[in-house]
């Protein structure tokens, strides 16, 4: 079940039963925030609906296993990765376009056309069709990456938190945390006045944490501790506004116990 709120109304709009399957990763909100999109692991099917009435547009039932799925820049494209392909659809009518073989991770960037994709070990970064610059990966896999204008930001598993020039072989700052200790769902304010990450330790039943870094120099701002389990998504990925269970934080702003609205009318478990 899929449930749609009105951030500025404040309420529910609808609940929908849909073919998504646990994971923030298998459910995407187009940039023009006209509609989303849904999939499932074991299903054999990508939904895409209306936002605006919860009305079902088209349904592919051609692809399975699916780890991730994502809106391109201009919402024309979906890429849609699973364990053995990267495919992409057309998302007007969810037909295939390309199909990309291999063990192939994709990340978007919120600007122009800049696309990375993690192959066979290495970044590689394209504007477009053109490959632009490429980067050996520290560790052996990527947890998540982000762009700015000028930036790549990422986090690997077991790894740092490094902020790479997008287009040369430069790093700009990195950030170490302790032994065992991973950054997830990486995010920043387009001033890059902050970046932030989930702090998380897998397979413990440690506490995770909100960090927030200076984009440009990587000086940690502050941090909040979030209890296990605790969802974390944008409500408003212009503003950057944060939900840590049913409070909400504006992450241009100081992350502390007097710097959060209460919102009643979204409940999270």
């Amino acid at each position: 079940v899929v449930n749609i709120y009105s951030f500025e109304e404040r309420k529910l709009m609808y609940k929908l039963n849909t073919c998504f399957s646990t994971s923030e990763y298998r459910i995407a909100l187009s940039n023009n925030e006209k509609y989303f999109v849904t999939c499932g692991w074991e299903k054999r099917k990508i939904e895409l609906y209306n936002i605006e009435d919860g009305k079902l547009i088209w349904v592919n039932k051609n692809i399975n296993h699916i780890h991730k799925i994502k809106f391109s820049i201009d919402d024309k494209i979906l890429y849609i990765q699973t364990e053995k392909y990267l495919y992409i659809l057309d998302s007007s009518n969810g037909e295939i376009i390309n199909k990309e073989s291999g063990d192939i991770e994709i990340y978007l960037s919120d600007y122009d056309e800049y696309i990375s994709k993690i192959v066979k070990k290495q970044y590689e970064v394209y504007k477009g069709s053109k490959l632009i610059n490429t980067r050996p990966l520290e560790e052996f896999a990527t947890l998540d990456i982000v762009f700015s204008k000028e930036y790549l930001y990422s986090a690997e598993v077991g790894g740092c938190l490094r902020c790479l020039n997008l287009t040369k072989d430069e790093e700009i700052w990195r950030y170490k945390p302790e032994v065992e200790w991973h950054f997830i769902d990486l995010g920043y304010n387009s001033d890059l006045s902050c970046i932030y990450g989930r702090l998380i330790r897998y397979y413990r039943n440690d506490n995770e944490w909100l960090y927030r870094f200076d984009g440009k120099t990587g000086q940690i701002l502050d941090s909040i501790e979030m209890t296990k389990r605790t969802a974390l998504f944008n409500i408003n990925a212009q503003n950057k506004v944060i939900l840590i269970e049913n409070r909400c934080y504006n992450l241009a702003e100081e992350l502390s116990a007097d710097k959060y609205e209460v919102l009643d009318f979204i409940k999270i478990y």
